[in-house]
């Protein structure tokens, strides 16, 4: 289980609930979730090329389950770069 919500500076904002099995992906913010994160557009955009934040960078800010932040890295991965990815590469 578990919930995640992100925000993408300058490109949205997103939640995503493990609950139940699967992933259901919504468009807006939750911020009682397990654990919210923030990026900016280029890192976000790095990532969903597979390249992982650079370690001095601050970023994502997390706050909360950081725990979760493996579920998250699941989401992004190859067939098509992940079921996150696909959806927001539709927004």
């Amino acid at each position: 289980g578990g919930s995640i919500s992100f925000v993408v500076n300058g490109e949205g904002a997103w939640t995503v609930d493990f609950s139940g099995g699967g992933a259901h992906i919504t468009d807006a913010i939750d911020l009682d979730a397990d654990l919210v994160l923030g990026f900016s557009s280029e890192t976000f955009e790095d990532l969903l090329d597979g390249i992982p934040p650079d370690p001095d960078c601050m970023e994502p800010a997390a706050i909360g389950d950081e725990t979760l932040m493996e579920k998250f890295g699941r989401l992004l991965v190859e067939p098509a770069r992940g079921p996150l990815a696909a959806r927001l590469a539709s927004a």
